[in-house]
């Protein structure tokens, strides 16, 4: 899989039109020389949409932007906004048996620079959005911050892979030290 952009330049673009009229950005004081990070998603085998992170000074900033075949928009494509679409996981393919799912992007680039194999449904809310169908026959270790959204996000996610038969463990984080 092409894990390459369609044009940064134009995202960069985007970036800086938006960091000028953003509240949260400009409270931040944050722009595009801020940015951690770009976390593209894709649908066979095309990018889907970028999740744009910046973190400044404690504060974090992620936003999606689709290519719309000019330029790039503030939002997730018109796809998947339909009911019935479900949005991919996060860095697909799963190649290995054993895969951790966690609460976001950043983690899942933590487990993988550590060997591990990892995705993540894209954040706190956005399970019942997401195609979990790829998880199917793997071993699935749910692993989540140990936050009141994490313990919301591993609850629906467990009623979600139950629903699809897929079996998971649970990385308990409340009794890790």
């Amino acid at each position: 899989m092409n894990n390459e952009l369609i044009n940064r330049e134009l995202l960069l673009q985007a970036i800086q039109a938006i960091a000028t009229k953003d509240k949260t950005l400009i409270s931040m004081g944050a722009g595009v020389r801020d940015i951690t990070t770009f976390y593209p998603y894709f649908a066979d085998d095309k990018e889907l949409f970028v999740k744009v992170r910046i973190d400044k000074d404690g504060s974090k900033w992620i936003k999606p932007f689709y290519y719309d075949g000019n330029c790039y928009r503030l939002g997730e494509p018109p796809t998947t906004k339909d009911p019935n679409y479900k949005k991919p996981l996060y860095h697909l393919p799963l190649l290995d048996n054993t895969v951790y799912i966690v609460e976001g992007e950043k983690c899942v680039h933590s487990l993988i620079d550590i060997g591990l194999t990892a995705t993540t449904t894209g954040g706190a809310t956005s399970i019942n959005q997401c195609d979990l169908t790829p998880l199917q026959g793997k071993r699935c270790i749910v692993w989540r911050d140990n936050d009141k959204s994490g313990q919301d996000w591993q609850a629906n996610l467990s009623k979600a892979l139950t629903a699809l038969d897929i079996a998971y463990d649970v990385i308990d984080v409340d009794k890790v030290q």
